[in-house]
């Protein structure tokens, strides 16, 4: 992991807006916190910040709901076939 901090190829805000939206991305809310510490450092703007928790919550949240939803009716669609098949 430590390598990926020292690449040059992004600089420290984007890398860790992008760290912060990946651990948000997961659930893991201690990283989030522990991250949140790691873009103070960068100077980073709160509302750059904010942005970016935006942004994940609309593509996760969004992405997941799709998921959940495409299951249920799968789900459905198979209970349906079962009844059917009595």
């Amino acid at each position: 992991m430590g390598e990926s901090w020292l690449d040059d190829a992004l600089d420290p805000q984007t890398r860790s807006l992008l760290t912060i939206g990946l651990v948000a991305a997961l659930g893991q809310v201690g990283e989030v916190r522990l991250h949140t510490a790691g873009r103070c450092a960068t100077a980073a703007r709160r509302s750059r910040s904010a942005r970016c928790s935006k942004h994940v919550a609309v593509y996760t949240g969004v992405a997941l709901a799709v998921a959940a939803l495409n299951v249920a009716d799968e789900e459905i669609a198979a209970m349906a076939a079962a009844d059917g098949a009595r």
